[in-house]
Order: C-alpha cells, then sequence, then structure tokens
C-alpha cells in the first residue's frame, strides 16, 4: 500500500511540474506582454469598459465573478483528472483483488458523475449570466 500512495504522489507531482513548465514556456514564447495587456485594453474599450488611474481596464464585478469561476473550474478539472488517474492505477495494481478493482470503478464512475454535474452548472450559469447581461445592457 506505501508504494501505491508513493506513486500516487509521484504523478500528482508529474502533473503539476508539467502543467507549470506549459505555463512558463507558452508565455516566454509569446508576444510582448505590454503588447499583450494594451491591445486588451483596446478591446475592453471598445466594449465600454472603462480605465483606471493607470490606464488599465477597470475590472467589473462581472469580470471578477467570471475569473472566480475559471479558477474554481480549472482547479476541479485537475482533480478530476488526479482521481481518473489515481483510479485507473489502482485498478492497473488492484493484481486481481476484487475489492480494489471495485473501488477504483467506483472513483471512475463518482468522478465521471461530479465531472458532469460540474459541467452542468457551468453551461447552467453561463446561460443565466449571458441572457441577464443581454437583458441589462438592452435595457439602458
Amino acid at each position: 500500500m506505501q508504494s501505491k500512495n508513493l506513486l500516487f504522489l509521484g504523478m500528482v507531482l508529474i502533473i503539476l511540474a508539467v502543467s507549470l513548465f506549459g505555463n512558463f514556456q507558452s508565455a516566454s514564447a509569446g508576444e510582448d506582454d505590454s503588447d499583450i495587456l494594451s491591445t486588451l485594453g483596446q478591446a475592453g474599450k471598445g466594449m465600454g469598459q472603462t480605465e483606471g488611474d493607470d490606464g488599465a481596464p477597470k475590472a467589473n464585478f462581472a469580470t471578477i465573478i467570471g475569473q472566480v469561476i475559471k479558477v474554481i473550474l480549472a482547479i476541479l478539472g485537475i482533480i478530476f483528472l488526479i482521481l481518473i488517474v489515481y483510479a485507473g492505477i489502482l485498478w492497473m495494481t488492484a493484481a486481481g483483488e476484487k475489492e480494489d478493482i471495485d473501488k477504483a470503478q467506483r472513483m471512475i464512475t463518482q468522478g465521471v458523475i461530479g465531472l458532469a454535474i460540474t459541467l452542468a452548472a457551468y453551461t447552467i450559469s453561463y446561460f443565466v449570466v449571458e441572457n441577464l447581461t443581454a437583458a441589462v445592457s438592452t435595457t439602458k
């Protein structure tokens, strides 16, 4: 059982290292950050977003909520990935033990159900926010 825990910890560390390296790689291979921010600022002005004292666009409530939801969904996606990888490793290392195979199958099933609930919640919230935004913008 100790080797399974070490294997799980190693997989989590590898996934985190790869995701962090991928983010650094894409950031360094892209354009200059100031060009990207100025382009985003111009797009925000075109959509009616106001600027702060430093020239950067002000974040409104909807933008902040959208960013929070995006972070939460990213964390849930990572948790789902780790859960599925762990269940797969548990299943592959079960060596024919019925209770380990059943545990892995339950973990995969519960993970997929959780992902479906999360995606349904995201879809519903996206639909509601888009319709509310459209309703508010047409009344101005």
